[in-house]
């Protein structure tokens, strides 16, 4: 059994060292790493790089197509999927092959997401990522997909189901286990298959990554009746008390001072409404999909 780590690279170039030293430190090691260079114009060099590690370029918007640029390179019986702002846990590929080993019926593999701030101390936005951030568990038990942040997939079910949509810029990784999946082809979770994600800092990117999930989602699911169109999403524009009442009244965050949890609280709140703002525009037709 031999594996691959495959990474595409998007305006994260400043955290790819580390996250090749983690899988470089892999305890069941990997037989190459293919960096996917995803700028319009290559930005990553080669210099003083491990011999394991090769660099690609994919001119094509979309880290799906630079997934797949990654997969029409490797020659493994196994192809690791993993985020450049992730670090994965030393027994990360090692938890993998255990199971595959264990279990010789699983196909594809999903694992924890584990987020942590820049710092001990957490800002609002970052705080406001970790907490709000998606389960990977959840997502392969109720959806039926695992996030590429975390993804091992057996070389068969490519061939047999075909790669990544490289049309997706966001919502792939729902769409091929979606599609995997009717073709039998299952998600395991694997508790030991650990990777860690570095939070959001930049409250601009956190804005753009709900609302491209969010639109993402509703392509490729679909709406129930009576949540379609322009006149269901103006719902949306109701204020989230909810979630922001978790944060100000200790149910989330409860070691945070009340001032950081106000603070988060805001921060939820901008998103909430960004996501909106953004939901209404593309129900009209208008704009165009987010990176």
């Amino acid at each position: 059994m031999t594996f691959d780590v495959i990474i595409p690279v998007y305006r994260h170039e400043e955290e790819v060292p580390a996250c090749v030293e983690s899988v470089l430190a892999q305890t069941y090691p990997c037989s190459r790493i293919f960096l996917v260079d995803n700028a319009p114009q290559p930005v990553l060099r080669s210099q003083g790089l491990d011999p394991r590690v090769s660099i690609l370029h994919q001119p094509v918007p979309g880290s799906y197509a630079a997934r797949n640029l990654g997969i029409a390179h490797s020659n493994a019986s196994h192809l690791a999927f993993v985020d450049a702002d992730c670090r994965a846990d030393d027994g990360w590929l090692e938890a993998g092959a255990r199971y595959l080993a264990d279990n010789p019926e699983a196909h594809i593999l999903g694992g924890p997401v584990r987020w942590f701030p820049r710092d001990e101390r957490p800002t609002a936005v970052e705080a406001f990522d970790m907490a709000f951030s998606p389960s990977m568990k959840t997502a392969i038990e109720k959806w039926g997909f695992s996030g590429t942040g975390n993804l091992i997939v057996d070389r068969v079910v490519f061939s047999q189901v075909g790669p990544f949509r490289a049309d997706f810029l966001s919502g792939g990784d729902l769409e091929f286990g979606r599609r995997a999946a009717a073709q039998g082809f299952q998600t395991r979770f694997v508790s030991g298959q650990i990777v860690y994600h570095v939070a959001r800092r930049r409250l601009s990117e956190v804005c753009r990554q709900r609302a491209r999930y969010q639109e993402a989602a509703r392509r490729l699911l679909g709406e129930a009746a009576g949540h379609q169109g322009i006149r269901p999403r103006c719902r949306e524009f109701l204020p989230p008390v909810r979630g922001m009442g978790r944060f100000l009244t200790r149910q989330w965050g409860c070691d945070y001072p009340l001032s950081l949890r106000v603070k988060i609280a805001m921060v939820h709140l901008l998103v909430h409404y960004y996501k909106a703002f953004y939901g209404l525009y593309r129900a009209m037709g208008l704009g165009h999909d987010l990176r």
